[in-house]
């Protein structure tokens, strides 16, 4: 992946599990952070190891996200700018969508938020950014 040190965008480490959604309600993602995408799915951030209990999950290494944590006065700008949908209120929460006309998902906590964007739109997405805020993201 080309790196997009404007916007400070770095591989992300990254644990996908699919299985059933009672058995992802008891998955203990430890020190990493468990973004679910979907009933069936969760993306684990900044672990790699998970064990699930149960034999027909589909547990797999997903190196196929960058992403930033950025200060919500950081993202704000970009957010305001590029988000094409509404950020919800309450935190922490899990949106997914298009920012900058690329697909991404963002983990939006009190005091910091994580972009993550696929690899293969990282360069464009930190680009994009760049444009759209006048400014290199930091």
């Amino acid at each position: 992946m080309l790196e997009s040190p404007a916007l400070g965008l770095q591989p992300l480490v990254a644990t996908r599990v699919v299985a059933r959604p009672d058995v992802l309600d008891r998955l203990d993602p430890g020190e990493g952070l468990a973004l679910r995408t979907a009933p069936d799915e969760v993306l684990v951030v900044g672990r790699t190891s998970i064990v699930v209990d149960d034999d027909h999950a589909i547990v797999f290494d997903d190196t196929g996200w960058a992403g930033v944590w950025l200060t919500p006065e950081q993202a704000a700008p970009l957010l305001a700018t590029a988000c094409e949908f509404s950020l919800p209120t309450d935190r922490p929460a899990l949106v997914q969508g298009m920012v900058a006309q690329i697909a991404a998902k963002l983990w939006l906590e009190p005091d910091r938020v994580l972009i993550a964007v696929p690899v293969a739109t990282a360069a464009e997405f930190a680009a994009r950014a760049a444009r759209l805020t006048g400014a290199a993201l930091q």
